[in-house]
């Protein structure tokens, strides 16, 4: 689900080293000329470049400004052509580059920290040894650094996978505080690009700072307009991996989503509505904007389009099912595309496009899968578990038949200890029967769903959900009701023979729990 943002941005003005001779100005000049030749072949033109620096390296590893050119074009170079990040000519030139930046990292302008960086990123190339170095010497200089060079150094130590939170942290500082200096946060010259770039690093690395995302969603609000199709989804993507929900950005995303609709890709689409289901945002204007354009998607690709990856669409039906949003051109679409004599959907992608098409549509399970499929190995378990599931609920097998993988999965399920809103579920339930009339149990599965409660009372079999609002329920413009996948689970206990009851976070804290929990339990 990781998309990397646009490329970070740079400026177009050449690099002054101070003092910088003739000769300096003259390489500089022709290291660009190189570069942007297009009537060469980027190998061609990284070639070009290599042989410049080896005539010219013994004089070029003591100007800092020139050896930031050399990486940075060769950068660019490699960002256009796969084939020249490959190349071990490529690997040896920025070794050696790499060597001379380090040994002249104390002449570097503040900027030129994150101009090296961003070239290796894109080359995706890390050397230790310069990236230590220029991680002392960037936090030394974080305050000198503009907004575009903090976003660009966020960026590339991400995309490299370089995780340092110490480094990280004292990023985020920064950018705070000169926040916390500014009148109003549109009166930043940021760019949005610089913001998506924070936010996307900071997701993309794990590293959790709950005050910086915050201050960018501030900042980004005002800036929203200018967002482009890719800034909204990435936006999107790195709140939602970082567990963020900030309702005004979160609405403000939604409604440009649906304005540059038709500009966003197939992953772009992906990431925003898996980004929405992860927070529990139901948008049914968002959603079926992402619909409709999906299915266009779909059209192209029949027609010879850009095509839309099938994990790509399995993303968007789950995000779908998961918010209990029915599309039915989408879901037809999906369908049809399955049922193609060239279809290229794999067995995992199908079985997450049967789970999430049985609530709303199960009559195109069939169109995905059929019972044989669970004789199949190559199935993950929790791909296993979606057929199973989609195929129960269609009623295409009985919940009386068996199977020896299920009872292998079942098997590996941990048995949790129960967390203080369960254990206060379960004191009220105690309180309401005598001993010896009652058995309850923990962690009851049924169907590979592990329940919270098992209760047998009077011949009566009854599973108790016990429902965080925050975890179970939808939240936006078209929220607070229950998620589409505790939907299902309660279909597939139905189909089982049990009762289900949900108990709320905000019930059980009542003083009249155990009046509420009577009317519910029909006692």
């Amino acid at each position: 689900m990781r998309n990397s943002p646009d490329q970070p941005q740079r400026r177009n003005q050449a690099l002054t080293p101070d003092p910088v001779c003739s000769q300096s100005y003259q390489l500089v000049a022709q290291i660009i000329r190189i570069s942007q030749d297009d009537k060469r072949s980027p190998l061609h033109r990284a070639q070009k470049l290599i042989e410049i620096w080896n005539k010219t390296k013994r004089q070029l590893k003591e100007e800092p400004a020139v050896i930031v050119h050399m990486a940075q074009w060769m950068g660019k170079i490699g960002r256009e052509d796969p084939a020249v990040r490959r190349d071990p000519r490529t690997h040896s030139f920025m070794a050696e580059v790499a060597h001379a930046a380090k040994g002249q990292l104390r002449y570097f302008q503040p900027r030129e920290f994150a101009q090296i960086t961003l070239a290796f990123a894109y080359l995706n190339l890390n050397h230790s040894n310069l990236f230590e170095a220029l991680q002392k010497a960037t936090r030394e200089k974080m305050c000198l650094l503009d907004f575009q060079s903090l976003g660009n150094t966020a960026w590339a130590w991400a995309t490299l996978g370089i995780r340092n939170e110490g480094f990280f942290n004292a990023l985020a500082n920064e950018f705070m505080l000169r926040l916390a200096r500014a009148p109003q946060p549109q009166a930043l010259e940021i760019a949005p690009l610089n913001l998506v770039n924070i936010a996307w690093a900071f997701a993309t690395l794990e590293i959790e700072n709950t005050d910086l995302f915050h201050a960018v969603a501030r900042c980004m609000i005002p800036k929203i307009s200018a967002f482009s199709a890719q800034n909204i989804s990435n936006t999107a993507w790195a709140f939602a991996s970082a567990g963020i929900l900030h309702d005004e950005l979160f609405g403000a995303l939604a409604r440009q989503a649906i304005e540059k609709a038709p500009e966003f890709t197939s992953q772009g689409i992906a990431n925003t509505a898996w980004a929405y289901a992860t927070l529990r945002i139901r948008d049914e204007e968002l959603f079926n904007t992402l619909g409709h354009h999906s299915s266009k998607k779909l059209d192209n690709l029949y027609n010879g389009g850009a095509e839309i990856k099938p994990q790509e669409l399995a993303n968007i039906a789950w995000a779908f099912a998961v918010l209990d949003v029915g599309h039915t051109e989408l879901f037809c679409s999906c369908a049809d595309l399955a049922t193609r004599s060239n279809s290229t959907i794999n067995l995992s992608d199908r079985s997450l496009l049967a789970w999430s098409t049985t609530l709303h549509f199960p009559e195109l399970v069939p169109a995905f899968i059929d019972p044989s499929v669970l004789a199949h190995g190559d199935l993950d378990d929790v791909s296993w578990l979606q057929c199973y599931q989609a195929l129960l609920a269609t009623g295409l097998i009985e919940p009386s038949q068996t199977f020896s993988r299920y009872e292998s999965i079942v098997r590996s399920f941990r048995t949790e200890t129960l967390n203080s809103f369960e254990r206060q579920v379960e004191k009220a339930l105690r309180g309401q029967f005598q001993d010896g009339q009652y058995t309850l149990q923990f962690g009851h599965i049924v169907a590979g769903i592990a329940t919270d409660f098992l209760l047998e009372y009077s011949g009566r079999r009854i599973i108790i959900e016990c429902d965080g609002d925050k975890f179970h329920r939808s939240t936006g413009p078209n929220g607070g009701i229950p998620l589409g996948n505790d939907r299902l689970q309660d279909s597939l206990l139905t189909l089982h023979g049990y009762e289900v009851v949900h108990i709320r976070d905000s019930e059980v804290i009542s003083p009249n729990i155990q009046s509420i929990l009577r009317s519910k339990l029909r006692l």
